[in-house]
């Protein structure tokens, strides 16, 4: 960035030498953790600027708290301390093996203190020229068969049926995934393959990089926030095709 020489600035020189007017922190959602080295360092930059605005699409990827070391950041530390913060917004407690701050409470308070600073907008209302949104439905002919007698017993318990069912097609329709992906790869287009199953996005991902050069991101549970993070941004910043395979939940 460019520190900009204020010193003939009436009033405000001395306090604002040395210092950024401005600073504009994109994907400010990756600050949420309050102990990383990142937020920390981000904070040391923010500290006593006189505009601070961070830009997200995501502000709470998780949890509530995500949203306290943020704030923290851009306020230069008027929100309070995390725990006071956490009791208030999170419902806060202190459980037998730790602290517990993965609730909410008092959203109703928490929404009116962020609509004094927080400015929301909708794609409509900022006019992204975006091409309209098209669907298409292909229709895949799978055969699924029980290899053994008890399997088919299993496989028509009441309890279980539905799980089952879909756990079938899924592995059914797989190589018609793989093949629809890499069309699209192929064709230099970006791909995103949304599935439910861990187990089906390392099979999808892994038959999709043993048949293209081009890139492919597989991400689901298994990996942290940060490491999502870090692929998705990956994905995002990348000019040529991609394919990003990635569990719904994750």
């Amino acid at each position: 960035g460019v520190v900009h020489n204020v010193a003939g600035l009436t009033g405000w020189g001395p306090v604002l030498a040395g210092q950024f007017l401005i600073v504009i922190a994109d994907e400010a959602h990756s600050l949420r953790g309050r102990s990383s080295a990142r937020t920390k360092a981000v904070k040391s930059v923010c500290r006593k600027v006189p505009v601070v605005w961070a830009l997200t699409g995501t502000p709470m990827p998780n949890y509530v708290r995500d949203l306290w070391a943020l704030l923290d950041v851009i306020s230069d530390g008027l929100h309070g301390n995390y725990y006071p913060w956490t009791k208030a917004y999170c419902d806060g407690t202190q459980g037998a093996y730790g602290y517990i701050d993965k609730g909410r409470s008092r959203v109703e308070e928490l929404g009116r203190r962020m609509a004094m600073f927080a400015l929301g907008r909708t794609k409509e209302t900022v006019g992204l020229e975006l091409p309209p949104m098209t669907r298409e439905v292909y229709k895949v002919d799978v055969t699924v068969s029980a290899p053994t007698v008890h399997d088919g017993h299993r496989a028509l318990d009441k309890g279980m049926v539905v799980g089952n069912a879909l756990r079938a097609t899924a592995f059914a329709k797989r190589s018609v995934v793989v093949q629809q992906a890499l069309e699209a790869v192929e064709n230099r287009q970006k791909v995103i393959v949304a599935l439910y199953m861990r187990e089906q996005c390392d099979f999808i991902a892994k038959a999709l990089k043993a048949k293209t050069d081009h890139a492919v991101m597989c991400v689901h549970g298994d990996m942290s926030p940060d490491g999502r993070d870090a692929m998705a941004k990956t994905f995002r910043d990348l000019d040529g095709p991609a394919a990003f395979v990635c569990t719904i939940d994750a």
